[in-house]
């Protein structure tokens, strides 16, 4: 459909990533109603986005608008960064159940702490994805373009705003 973008598009973006061996017990449209839950929570965490991500439909499982590859990869990142928060509460709660030396052998505190860098390594690769998606722009003709905030040189305003500055001290 032209003008839209698949949720599939999303998902088997993420799956390439994530391999969790419960996704391949499931069928394709299990593991994609779970996914849905992550998706959702993606758009809610993407600051700042170009486009409407709430134009969409849920039950038809696109977007009304056409998400861009770079768009489609903050969102994967979002939902790889929620799949993760899962992962640390299912230890947790194993945690919580087990104690002494069964605790031990499950070794819960090392999982934790891996969880803990990975989700630290996502989030600091969102930070890169999110900054370069907001410092720039695309042409019709598909060329990249810096954004421009003007924060050098002489003018009228920089001019009147140092006095005033000066004056204030």
């Amino acid at each position: 459909m032209a003008g839209s973008t698949d949720f599939s598009l999303i998902y088997n973006n993420f799956l390439h990533t994530v391999t969790d061996d419960m996704y391949i017990s499931w069928s394709e449209e299990e593991t994609y109603e779970d996914l849905q839950g992550f998706l959702t929570s993606a758009i809610v965490n993407f600051r700042f986005p170009k486009k409407n991500l709430l134009d969409y439909d849920i039950e038809l499982g696109h977007f009304n608008i056409e998400l861009n590859l770079e768009e489609i990869d903050i969102l994967t990142t979002l939902m790889i960064i929620e799949w993760v928060k899962r992962q640390i509460t299912t230890v947790r709660l194993t945690e919580l159940q087990y104690t002494g030396s069964d605790a031990k052998v499950l070794n819960t505190k090392r999982q934790l702490d891996g969880l803990f860098d990975l989700k630290k390594e996502y989030q600091k690769d969102l930070e890169k994805k999110l900054l370069y998606y907001q410092n720039h722009t695309q042409s019709e003709d598909g060329k990249v373009l810096a954004t421009d905030f003007k924060l050098s040189g002489k003018g009228s305003n920089n001019n009147d705003l140092l006095q005033q500055i000066r004056k204030a001290r």
